[in-house]
């Protein structure tokens, strides 16, 4: 049995102006209706957890990848959904238990540990190769594919130590993670599975149980771009390896990109950042006294890519202009900053959205959590973009004049510095990020979201 729309707790609205009860009642249904939530019902042969029970309680499963960029955007949810008095547990790797459960959700760490970030090393290692044969050239640093150190060329690796084999391993615990969700979603029966935009094994759970699922977008990614994970377990369980799968999505895309979701259902959202615990530095809390640039170096970045020359060159524009960089970095990454000491701040592990508040603008690197949060709190951004994700997602916020984007690995220093003089003299870009700022602000929130898929969950019942 679903919690009545109103029983026990205040629901808000899916629109920004608040309705008398029948009226928000009346809309939220005929919102449903029109984006196809009311008719999904669950496989008739599947188990009813609460027949006979007037317990109105429901059993929310979020499923994670390892990027915690991608995932972080579903803890508000959590939280949603557990002040509505629902429960709530999370999938994910072992190695991002704690991450979760600091976050004050309940992790249920059953998934393997996929290193996404030596397959990028690779696939860079056997790019230079490639290059190398032709006759090529090329500046950007390599690092080693297996250990991530720096090595000046590809005759630094042998054959024997390149890791060719980690992608038949990484298959191979890709489909091992499948089957743990899968199982799990079998013994705990979830009313409402969640998932981000890189892991399929939520997908492919919800449909081996009958169990709706929602695809909660981290912004910038449409329904057609998620990754949907293992070939092999989806063949496993004799389910078709399609987007048509996801059904219906969450997005806090700012409007104006115009994201194709591809006929799916989609409910608007505000985009609630949050980048990890932290504590709050008292020199934070004051008004600085010179415009304050925010710099993102993240684990993925220095992970795959080593020294990345564009940020430094963007670090030292901004001293040169006279305003103040604070570097944001993961802790035991802290060493590849050596030389900032009296020219920058460098805070390490600490959550971007507490930054935020007190910045001018923000230099990173593509990174869809990022720009997100930048994007909430209405600051201007350049992106210095290394992925081929990360590129195209800076590119995309772009769009909306709030942003410039370059090519980390091949940027000028000549176009580093006119891009970092824009964002401290570019009215265009301050006010098209004031406006992008106010169309998230706008939309419901993640709690305005618990009372529709709630809805969903009991029409699958």
């Amino acid at each position: 049995m679903v919690r009545p729309p109103g029983r026990g707790r205040t629901a808000g609205p899916l629109t920004p102006a608040r309705l008398p009860t029948p009226a928000r009642l009346l809309a939220r249904a005929g919102l449903l209706a029109r984006a196809g939530l009311l008719t999904r019902r669950r496989a008739p042969d599947a188990p009813r957890r609460h027949e006979g029970n007037e317990d109105t309680e429901m059993r929310i499963l979020v499923t994670t990848t390892s990027w915690r960029g991608l995932y972080f955007c579903m803890v508000p949810l959590g939280w949603a959904f557990q002040a509505a008095g629902h429960e709530v547990r999370v999938t994910c790797a072992r190695s991002q238990s704690e991450s979760i459960s600091r976050a004050g959700l309940t992790a249920v760490p059953i998934g393997e540990d996929l290193d996404f970030m030596r397959l990028e090393r690779l696939a860079r290692f056997e790019a230079a190769e490639r290059r190398d044969a032709a006759g090529g050239t090329g500046t950007a640093a390599l690092l080693h594919p297996v250990t991530g150190e720096p090595i000046a060329g590809v005759g630094d690796c042998r054959p024997g130590e390149r890791g060719d084999g980690y992608r038949q391993e990484f298959a191979r615990l890709s489909l091992r993670g499948h089957d743990a969700v899968v199982e799990y979603a079998r013994l705990w029966r979830p009313d409402l599975i969640v998932h981000d935009a890189m892991c399929g094994e939520g997908v492919l759970a919800a449909e081996v149980t009958g169990v709706p699922s929602v695809y909660c977008s981290p912004g910038l990614f449409g329904g057609n771009e998620v990754s949907l994970g293992s070939p092999e377990a989806f063949a496993k369980y004799g389910v078709a390896r399609d987007h048509s799968l996801i059904r219906h999505t969450l997005d806090p895309t700012p409007v104006e990109i115009g994201i194709d979701h591809g006929g799916r259902s989609v409910l608007p959202v505000r985009y609630q950042p949050y980048n990890g615990p932290g504590e709050v530095p008292a020199w934070l809390s004051e008004e600085p006294k010179r415009p304050r640039i925010a710099v993102i170096v993240n684990r993925g970045t220095t992970g795959i890519f080593g020294p990345v020359p564009a940020l430094r060159r963007a670090i030292d524009r901004v001293v040169a202009l006279g305003a103040e960089p604070v570097v944001t970095v993961s802790r035991h990454r802290v060493d590849s900053l050596d030389g900032l000491a009296g020219e920058a701040r460098v805070l390490a592990d600490f959550p971007l959205n507490l930054l935020m508040p007190t910045s001018t603008a923000i230099i990173h690197h593509g990174s869809v959590s990022a720009i997100m949060t930048a994007a909430a709190a209405g600051i201007p951004q350049l992106a210095l973009g290394l992925t081929d994700d990360g590129t195209e997602m800076a590119r995309r916020y772009s769009r909306t004049g709030a942003g410039t984007c370059l090519p980390g690995l091949e940027a000028t220093g000549d176009q580093i510095s006119a891009a970092v003089d824009a964002l401290l003299t570019d009215d265009g870009l301050r006010d098209a990020a004031r406006r992008v700022r106010n169309d998230i602000s706008g939309r419901p929130s993640m709690a305005d979201m618990v009372a529709p898929l709630e809805e969903l969950a009991g029409s699958a019942r």
